[in-house]
C-alpha cells in the first residue's frame, strides 16, 4: 500500500475516465507505457477507484474562478497586461493562498 504522484495524459480515449475527473480521484494503473517521465493512459490500462478530496475540489473551484475572471477572451484587445504565466500564477494563488495545506510544488 502507498501512494505515488505522477504526471499522466490520456494518450487515447479511456472510457473509465469521466471528463473532467473529480480532484482527488484515485486511479489504479496497470500496464501503462511511460515516455519521458509521463504516464500514457490508454483504454484498458486505467481503472477508477473513486475518491474525492473536498479541499482539492474547493481549490480547483477557486482557481477556475480566478482564471475566468482574469481571462475574458470575448473582450480581449490583445494588449492586456496579463501573460499566460501571470494568469496561471494568479489562479494558483487563488487556489491555495490562505487555505489549509500547502500548494503542491513542482
Amino acid at each position: 500500500d502507498g501512494s505515488r504522484e505522477a504526471v499522466a495524459i490520456e494518450f487515447s480515449p479511456c472510457p473509465a475516465l469521466q471528463s473532467p475527473p473529480v480532484p482527488g480521484t484515485k486511479l489504479c494503473l496497470r500496464g501503462c507505457r511511460v515516455r519521458h517521465g509521463t504516464v500514457l493512459l490508454e483504454a484498458g490500462t486505467v481503472a477508477v477507484l473513486g475518491g474525492e478530496a473536498p479541499g482539492l475540489v474547493a481549490a480547483a473551484r477557486r482557481a477556475s474562478e480566478s482564471w475566468l475572471r482574469d481571462v475574458d477572451w470575448k473582450n480581449y484587445s490583445g494588449g492586456g497586461p496579463k501573460t499566460l504565466q501571470g494568469v496561471a500564477a494568479s489562479a494558483r494563488e487563488a487556489a491555495w493562498d490562505g487555505h489549509r495545506g500547502a500548494a503542491p510544488t513542482r
